[in-house]
């Protein structure tokens, strides 16, 4: 009968295989569960009409997108968001049977922060720039409709300030804010730049065939002229 011959590892080899398995790092045999992929971001404060990319950190597999409020916050397949309305949503993002969320929170634009936008808009579009019937635009919140001359200018300024917002009409002076879109006499549209109690300045294209900055319309003109407020707040 063969006698069992007993074998005395060193003691530095133990240590190390015991310190390997207590930390954590793989050793032969064992098996390692991959860490969950999680979005970029775990909370977002968007204004509205804002899109936002969100992004998974080392997906493994497919990434579905779900938003807990599609009046608020809609989300595409490749996790692109929109904001639409005040409130707040959760995106959620599914890999297999894991998930991660963003919970984001739309807040209204301020008037400030529009005509911030747009004055700084003034060395992109110069007084007297070329602007006729030839320039063309679909805007963001009639993508259905090709306009031209001061309606395709009038539509772009106004994307660029709003985004994705959507938009309303009215007839009131009163209730007219600055970045309003303003059809006159159905045959002229215009921006506001600044409104007081019995007028307001305008930015608009297609004035002579150029882009004209600061024009002043008295209350009184507009009234006299017939007009509609699409609005964006």
């Amino acid at each position: 009968m063969r006698k069992l011959r007993k074998v005395r590892l060193p003691l530095l080899f133990i240590l190390t295989v015991m310190l390997l398995v207590s930390t954590g790092y793989p050793v032969k045999g064992q098996k390692v569960e991959a860490a969950a992929a999680k979005i970029n971001k775990s909370a977002l404060t968007l204004y509205i009409g804002d899109t936002y990319k969100l992004k998974m950190s080392k997906p493994a597999a497919a990434v579905s997108w779900i938003s807990s409020n599609n009046s608020i916050v809609t989300v595409t397949l490749q996790g692109k968001v929109t904001a639409y309305k005040k409130g707040t949503a959760v995106i959620t993002a599914l890999e297999g049977k894991k998930k991660s969320t963003c919970r984001i929170t739309v807040r209204p634009r301020t008037e400030a922060q529009v005509s911030k936008k747009i004055e700084g808009l003034r060395n992109k579009y110069p007084q007297g720039m070329s602007w006729d019937n030839s320039k063309l635009y679909v805007s963001k919140y009639e993508p259905n409709v090709i306009g031209g001359g001061c309606y395709a200018f009038a539509s772009r300024i106004s994307d660029i300030a709003f985004g994705y917002s959507p938009a309303e009409t009215h007839q009131d002076f009163e209730k007219i804010r600055i970045g309003d879109t303003i059809r006159i006499g159905d045959y002229h549209s215009v921006v506001v730049l600044t409104k007081s109690d019995t007028s307001i300045t305008v930015v608009e294209g297609n004035v002579n065939s150029a882009v004209n900055w600061d024009r002043k319309i008295s209350k009184e003109d507009l009234e006299l002229e017939g007009f509609q407020v699409t609005t964006r707040y």
